[in-house]
């Protein structure tokens, strides 16, 4: 029973590990297509709204913030007014 439920776990850890490491990839990959033509300015709405879905997800904003390349201040302020989804 015990071994069961460790295995379950475990599982279940390695399917939301492959399922951040997919959003990370569509982050980075979108993120390379807007930077372009990037000047500058606030990160791209999909940005916004990846930060929103590890939030989530149960992740740090530092983090988020590490992840996405946007600072710590950043991401508490998307969090902030980014409405919940």
């Amino acid at each position: 029973m015990l071994v069961n439920g460790l295995q379950e776990q475990k599982q279940d850890a390695g399917k939301k590990a492959e399922d951040n490491i997919k959003l990370l990839g569509s982050l980075l990959e979108k993120d390379k297509k807007s930077r372009k033509g990037d000047k500058g300015g606030a990160p791209s709405i999909d940005k916004r709204e990846m930060v929103v879905k590890l939030a989530h997800q149960g992740w740090s904003p530092d983090n988020i913030a590490q992840a996405t390349g946007l600072s710590r201040g950043e991401v508490e302020l998307i969090l902030e007014i980014m409405p919940n989804k």
